[in-house]
């Protein structure tokens, strides 16, 4: 009696034909899962500057600002970076000396709001310059239908994050 080791060509066959079907029906899956895991890094990542300068208004007692980069001030797009800075002379101008971090650009997607800044008072709520909440609106690339997010800043200071759609 003669032992077959291996498989036949059917075996392999099939196997491979499986494996490419369960590939092509999991792979668009996956890339949705990345884009949204992506989505939500770079929502954290901004909630966590909004909360470091909250906290360091309230560690100075004084007044920090978080703004968009200063190629974007006047278009209140924050995808190219923000910073958070003391206003130590009350000129509402970013000066030397005044920076405490710089964040780069994300990389990808968009991050618009109504302002381009946030300014936070010693007690860390809103400066009553600015209007009562605030929010920002994270796009993916190409954002047709899919899941965004959106962050609100309220007058306390705190910010939330909330799951939206891209038109």
């Amino acid at each position: 009696m003669f032992l077959r080791s291996g498989f036949s060509l059917i075996e392999l066959m099939v196997t491979i034909v499986l494996v490419s079907l369960l590939l092509t029906l999991g792979v668009p899956s996956f890339s949705a899962l990345l884009r949204t895991i992506s989505l939500n890094t770079q929502a954290n990542n901004f909630v966590a500057t909004i909360n470091l300068a909250r906290s360091e208004a309230i560690r100075r007692n004084t007044a920090v600002t978080l703004s968009a980069s200063s190629d974007n001030l006047t278009q209140h797009h924050w995808e190219a970076g923000w910073q958070v800075w003391v206003d130590n002379n009350g000129n509402g101008i970013l000066d030397d000396g005044e920076l405490l971090r710089d964040f780069p650009d994300m990389e990808t997607g968009t991050l618009s709001s109504n302002t381009s800044l946030l300014r936070f008072s010693s007690e860390g709520f809103l400066d009553g310059r600015t209007q009562l909440a605030r929010v920002f609106s994270l796009r993916p690339d190409g954002c047709r239908d899919e899941v965004a997010r959106d962050i609100t800043v309220t007058a306390a200071g705190r910010p939330t994050i909330t799951e939206a759609r891209c038109p």
